[in-house]
């Protein structure tokens, strides 16, 4: 048998397609491989994003709970402090500070807003005792309190959600692609 020149030359030229056609194959399968470390290398960073906001939120969340559980037990005092009051178990028939109109501390010695205001009422022209101005003074302190909570529990949330906003929680970065 004897090989002539286009014999030679088109036997030269498949191993050099299908070398070609290899090496786009691997140049294909390293630009697969390079998306998925990228994907990888931003999963491991977004894991760790969250990751540190949940120990925050957490963190936060703990001092809010210990402030609500704080003034939850004030409240509870103040409660108690009322029933015995009314059942005559307490040593004085008033707190010693009130609350008036304006949410400031002052004396029950002077003439606050609350006690003020006793005007008539229709219970035959007599005023409102000073005993339920107290009742009504503790009660809008209370209500003052569990406002507070409210609002500062709104804030934490609106705040939670201007923070994830901030770091695109919830928002997927597609990987950076290498086209060759």
């Amino acid at each position: 048998m004897r090989y002539t020149g286009v014999t030679r030359s088109s036997s030269n030229k498949h191993p050099d397609s299908n070398m070609q056609s290899m090496e786009f194959k691997l140049r294909s399968m390293n630009s697969h491989i390079e998306q998925l470390l990228n994907t990888q290398t931003f999963l491991k960073l977004d894991f760790g994003r969250h990751k540190f906001i949940i120990y925050e939120k957490k963190q936060q969340f703990t001092e809010d709970l210990d402030m609500v559980k704080l003034q939850l037990s004030e409240l509870v005092e103040h409660l108690k402090q009322i029933g015995n009051d009314k059942n005559g178990e307490g040593g004085q028939s008033r707190p010693e500070e009130v609350l008036n109109r304006s949410g400031e501390e002052g004396s029950s010695g002077g003439q606050s807003c609350i006690w003020g205001r006793g005007g008539p009422s229709s219970r035959g022209g007599r005023g409102s005792s000073p005993r339920n101005q107290l009742d009504t003074g503790i009660y809008r302190n209370q209500l003052r309190i569990l406002n507070q909570l409210k609002s500062k529990s709104i804030q934490v949330t609106v705040q939670y959600s201007e923070r994830e906003n901030q770091l695109g929680i919830g928002q997927r970065i597609p990987a950076k692609t290498e086209t060759t």
